[in-house]
C-alpha cells in the first residue's frame, strides 16, 4: 500500500522579519501619508491662489464699473453745464415785440486780439432753435455758432433747417447776387460794396465789400473775407449733419 502524502509543515515567520515587514508598512504607510499632506497641502496653495485670483479680478472689474461709472457722471456733468452755458448765451432772434437789435463787438474789448473769424461751432441737442418761429415748438437746435472771443455775447442756435438756410444764404450771396431771403426762416443776406461808417463784426475792419445778415430781429455785419471765412467752417459742419466728409 502506498504511503498516504503527509501535510507539509508551514514555515514560522521569525520575529526579526515580521517586526522588519512591519517597519516596511510603516514607512510605505508613512511615505503615502506624506504624499497625501503634500498633494493637500498644493490643493490649498492652489484653491487660495485661485481664491486670491477671483477676487483681485472682481476688484478690478468693479474698480472699472466704477471709473465707468465716475466717467459718464463727469460727461453728463459736464454737457448739462454746456447745455445750461448755451441756454443762458444763445441769442433769442425770434423775441416778439422788439426792434431789431445790431450785434457788435469792439476791438478794445478784444484784449488778445482774437478776431471772430474762427468760429466755435457745437453740435448738441438739448438747446431750442432760436433762430427762427416754428410752428411746433420746440425745436432741439444741433447747431450753435460763436465765437472763441472772452467777452463776446455772440451765439446762434440752429436746427437743422435753420441751418442749412443760413448756410445757403451766405454761399448765394455775392456781387452778382446782391440779395436774399427766406421768407420761412426770414433770413436776410444784402451784398453792398462798402460799410457806410461800421464795421464788420468779424474782423473790425471796414475797407472791404459788406454782407448784411439779418436772422428775424437780429443783425451783424461780416466784410467779404469773414465771410468766406465762416462759409468754409459753417460748409464743414453742414456736410457732418449729412453725413459727407
Amino acid at each position: 500500500m502506498a504511503k498516504k502524502d503527509q501535510p507539509k509543515k508551514k514555515l514560522k515567520t521569525s520575529r526579526e522579519e515580521i517586526a522588519t515587514r512591519q517597519l516596511l508598512l510603516e514607512r510605505q504607510e508613512k511615505y503615502y501619508q506624506d504624499k497625501l499632506k503634500s498633494a493637500i497641502r498644493k490643493v490649498n496653495r492652489l484653491l487660495k491662489e485661485n481664491a486670491e485670483l477671483k477676487a483681485g479680478i472682481e476688484a478690478e472689474e468693479q474698480n472699472k464699473i466704477v471709473q465707468s461709472e465716475m466717467a459718464e457722471k463727469k460727461r453728463i456733468d459736464a454737457h448739462n453745464m454746456l447745455i445750461n452755458r448755451l441756454n443762458r448765451k444763445v441769442i433769442d432772434c425770434t423775441s416778439h415785440n422788439k426792434s431789431l437789435r445790431n450785434i457788435g463787438f469792439s476791438q478794445e474789448k478784444d484784449k488778445e486780439g482774437i478776431t471772430g473769424r474762427e468760429l466755435k461751432i457745437t453740435n448738441i441737442d438739448g438747446v431750442p432753435c432760436k433762430s427762427a418761429r416754428h410752428i411746433i415748438e420746440p425745436t432741439d437746435a444741433k447747431i450753435i455758432i460763436e465765437t472763441n472771443r472772452v467777452k463776446d455775447t455772440f451765439c446762434l442756435s440752429f436746427c437743422n433747417s435753420c441751418f442749412q438756410a443760413f448756410v445757403k444764404g451766405l454761399r448765394t450771396v455775392d456781387k452778382d447776387h446782391t440779395y436774399y431771403y427766406d421768407e420761412a426762416k426770414d433770413i436776410e443776406i444784402i451784398y453792398t460794396e462798402s460799410f457806410n461808417g461800421q464795421r464788420c463784426f468779424s474782423c473790425y475792419k471796414n475797407n472791404n465789400p459788406c454782407y448784411s445778415i439779418r436772422i428775424d430781429n437780429v443783425a451783424f455785419k461780416l466784410c467779404s473775407d469773414c465771410r468766406a471765412c465762416w462759409l468754409m467752417q459753417l460748409e464743414s459742419a453742414e456736410r457732418k449733419i449729412k453725413g459727407i466728409k
